[in-house]
């Protein structure tokens, strides 16, 4: 008779696959695993939280293939902000194709944000307030909506670089 411990999660579980417990017996140091079920897709509307960079994004799709999010808050103040082309939770690849309303208003601290390439829409009042933002790197050629107040009280003197084609239909926005 084995004398099994509480066991350890050894392969966490993530939306699209199970996890691994692993049990040691405590006299022989023989092991079993039992299966942990994967923990499932968060639904549309729902914050998820990116590990690597802390920051909130909001569930705009949820699928384990072509699923999107919306950049909802930042989590740690820094002067440099990216907004990624995709984010990595759960095991899930999800595209970033908006930035919230309100994502950064009256944050003090950001001076230079980079847009990523899958970003369709900027929504109001994203940017408003950030009276210390001075760069703007749009790398999206797909930006099809700029909402109300999205760069007000910015830097006076900002700078907004956006691809070279798109500059023309970027400016009207």
């Amino acid at each position: 008779a084995h004398d099994w411990d509480s066991g350890a999660v050894t392969t966490q579980p993530t939306a699209i696959q199970d996890g691994v417990k692993t049990f040691t017996c405590t006299a022989c140091k023989t092991t079993r695993t039992e299966k942990v079920p994967k923990i499932g897709l968060p639904k549309k509307g729902n914050p998820i939280s990116e590990p690597k960079s802390n920051n909130t994004y909001k569930v705009t799709k949820s699928a384990v293939q072509n699923g999107t999010v919306e950049f909802a808050k930042v989590n740690k103040s820094t002067s440099n902000i990216t907004i990624p082309n995709t984010v990595t939770v759960d095991g899930v690849v999800y595209k970033v194709t908006s930035v919230s309303k309100n994502a950064f208003k009256n944050n003090k601290k950001i001076k230079k944000v980079t847009i990523g390439k899958n970003i369709t829409k900027i929504n109001a009042n994203a940017f408003y307030g950030c009276k210390n933002l001075k760069t703007i790197t749009i790398k999206s050629t797909n930006l099809k909506s700029v909402g109300k107040n999205a760069l007000k009280g910015i830097n006076p003197k900002a700078k907004i670089k956006v691809p070279k084609s798109k500059l023309k239909s970027y400016k009207k926005m």
